[in-house]
């Protein structure tokens, strides 16, 4: 049986994921486990995007984010250690997508934006909360640099024409989430020019149109958050929340 690698004081257990971000692998250093993303010492664009990571989010503290540890080199691999979450799995909850604004709104208060808000980086614990993760496109507001690339579904149009953007992007891919946990469809679909072209020329259905038994309790903020001009959504994630939680109040009825 071939001897478990070892990366700094871990030992790799099992492979958790692939993306061009890095190796993603469950380890253990004891008793603990952890997340340890990777990135080997010939991938020099993959150990900037590590570090970088590491960087901007080694900083927060929130029980709605997946915590880093700490980053660190051995044996020409750069890694990053992270608090292990066995998601994503289950079904997203309304509760979810309020963790989700919660997260959001530390993230944005410390002047980052994260950039890349998509299913895959929405954990779900044992207990079934909500923690974001993946904040390898994240940047810091204001900072002169291109949208990158991501899930053209979850994507704001200033996002998919490749202009800067700021925290409303991550408004606008909140929404998408939104829209989806209240309907279970997304308001869009189809490859990058597809999804432009929605976003540009159709009027996605309301939420309660897909969903009559919703009522129209979220309707406006939905309506709100996939605008097309980024103005015209709210201007913060605490401003997403209010409306949220005051079209919570009012009610909303979701059928099995």
């Amino acid at each position: 049986m071939k001897k478990p690698e070892r990366i700094g004081p871990y030992t790799l257990q099992s492979p958790l994921g692939d993306s061009a971000r890095g190796n993603v692998w469950l380890a253990r250093a004891g008793a603990g486990k952890v997340a340890l993303k990777l990135a080997r010492a010939d991938d020099a664009p993959g150990r900037e995007r590590l570090l970088r990571e590491c960087d901007l989010a080694i900083m927060f503290d929130h029980p709605n984010i997946v915590r880093i540890h700490e980053c660190g080199a051995a044996k020409g691999v750069t890694w990053i250690a992270m608090g292990y979450v066995a998601g994503p799995h289950g079904t997203l909850t309304l509760a979810n997508f309020r963790q989700l604004l919660l997260a959001m709104v530390h993230v944005h208060a410390n002047g980052i934006i994260h950039a890349d808000i998509r299913y895959a980086n929405l954990l779900l614990d044992e207990f079934g909360d909500l923690r974001l993760a993946g904040f390898g496109a994240a940047r810091r507001r204001g900072e002169d640099m291109a949208a990158a690339s991501g899930t053209p579904q979850m994507m704001s149009p200033e996002q998919l024409r490749g202009q800067a953007i700021d925290t409303r992007a991550d408004i606008f891919a909140a929404c998408v989430v939104l829209y989806q946990v209240l309907t279970g469809k997304r308001p869009f679909e189809g490859s990058a020019f597809e999804v432009m072209q929605q976003i540009s020329h159709d009027s996605q259905p309301a939420p309660s149109a897909v969903a009559p038994s919703l009522g129209t309790s979220f309707d406006d903020i939905v309506r709100r958050g996939l605008a097309r001009n980024k103005d015209d959504r709210f201007g913060s994630a605490f401003e997403f929340l209010s409306a949220f939680d005051a079209a919570c109040r009012r009610g909303v009825r979701i059928s099995a």
